[in-house]
């Protein structure tokens, strides 16, 4: 009785210490949105009203560039180097959407020495990313802070270098605390930090909508939510099991099946492409272009106008079929079949067989980009059409729903599997 005692307080304090992990995480990434950045003119940037893209950024970057605080990156030059690197190292079989260099696909095949690569490899071109990100941002808050306060937002000659320094390296740090601790929490380090940075400006964005609402918006408000949480909840139930036939025996029948989700590239279509529009409109605002020029391509990158709401969505769609392909890579598939001697269940032909799949996958990725698409596109429509709605609570508010679902859901799963593994092993 003891002994079981003893083990299940070590199993137990395993998962503690996971979760301690995790919180320690979101409590440093707290801790870097509070500090403020040294030769900022903090009275003048309160006064700068934030455009769209910046809120957008801060959205899905988990960064904070309305306050200037040093994090105010976020995770967003991770997320970029990632999404590159991933892009870089899957081989998609020639098709249109590859990407892939050939001593870079290699890596996944060399176990934990190429993640090792990778992730030096995430890490060096994150600190590019993070200074062209950062004086992009800074030169578009400055440009509407001359326009709007005639002030700029830097305290003194030498700020601009220092603050570009500061976030750089909080930053970087924050990667490399999310590539060395991300196996250690209890869940994953870039899905935690975007969930807190929407944690963070909820209790804000709530008040001061829902303060400027009438009834009837607010009613409305509330079953657009009401709609948009169910649907999201609905397609993470869904999956369709391809079934699959070993020449061995001792395979597990239980396993013998793909399961392909309803959106198989997940959040991060919704997330790229959001940083990708931001990026867009950020350079320009910055270009030295004329007026007129400026306004086109504030029209064709903002989210605000309908021309950049149907390329949002058009970015969206285009990556939710490259994420498709990246998590549910066929010819990896291919490759692990072969090697264990698998075939997908009524085509004993393996080229049949991968066909049937990527057939499956197109379908998929159709039903996860229109997932998307009325998760992300429609509440910024609906706010666009009522004025009582056209808030960034509600803007962002099917995206913001979809990420913190994609959190918590994979916050159960590793929970779940955490408290049944601590059960086998108590046995």
């Amino acid at each position: 009785m003891n002994n079981d005692f003893f083990v299940d307080s070590k199993n137990y304090g395993d998962l503690l210490k996971k979760c301690c992990i995790s919180a320690t995480v979101v409590i440093i990434y707290f801790l870097l949105q509070r500090i403020q950045c040294y030769g900022i003119n903090n009275a003048t940037v309160k006064l700068v009203q934030q455009s769209a893209f910046i809120r957008l950024f801060d959205t899905f970057s988990g960064g904070n560039f309305s306050n200037l605080p040093i994090g105010a990156l976020g995770i967003a030059p991770f997320v970029t180097s990632s999404i590159i690197i991933q892009l870089l190292s899957t081989d998609m079989g020639n098709s249109w959407y590859d990407f892939s260099i050939k001593s870079f696909v290699e890596w996944n095949y060399q176990g934990s020495v190429g993640q090792k690569k990778k992730d030096i490899l995430t890490s060096l071109l994150s600190i590019p990313l993070a200074i062209a990100t950062c004086l992009t941002m800074l030169a578009t808050i400055n440009k509407q802070s001359l326009q709007s306060t005639h002030n700029t937002i830097y305290a003194n000659v030498a700020a601009p270098y220092l603050v570009v320094l500061q976030m750089t390296i909080a930053s970087v740090f924050l990667t490399i605390l999310c590539l060395k601790l991300n196996k250690q929490g209890i869940i994953q380090n870039i899905s935690l930090i975007i969930m807190s940075g929407i944690f963070i400006k909820l209790p804000k964005q709530i008040s001061t909508s829902f303060i400027s609402m009438s009834k009837s918006d607010s009613i409305m408000g509330l079953f657009i939510l009401f709609v948009v949480v169910s649907v999201v909840i609905f397609s993470m139930r869904i999956a369709y099991r391809i079934p699959l036939h070993f020449a061995n025996e001792l395979q597990v029948e239980n396993d013998s099946y793909i399961p392909v989700t309803w959106n198989p590239g997940g959040m991060m279509s919704i997330i790229f492409a959001s940083l990708l529009l931001g990026a867009f409109q950020a350079w320009g605002n910055i270009l030295p272009v004329s007026k007129q020029a400026h306004i086109i391509l504030n029209s064709l990158f903002n989210i605000d106008t309908n021309i950049g709401l149907i390329l949002y969505g058009t970015l969206i769609i285009i990556f939710s079929f490259i994420y498709a392909y990246i998590q549910y890579n066929p010819v990896q598939i291919g490759l692990k079949l072969r090697q264990y001697g698998g075939t997908i269940e009524d085509y004993r032909d393996e080229n049949e067989g991968l066909l049937y799949f990527k057939r499956i996958l197109n379908c998929y990725a159709v039903y996860g980009a229109l997932l998307m698409i009325v998760v992300a596109i429609m509440p910024q429509a609906i706010a666009h059409a009522i004025h009582g709605l056209n808030t960034p609570l509600f803007k962002y508010m099917g995206s913001s729903i979809m990420i913190i679902s994609s959190a918590l859901f994979e916050l159960k799963m590793r929970l779940y599997a955490e408290v049944v593994n601590i059960n086998y092993s108590s046995k």
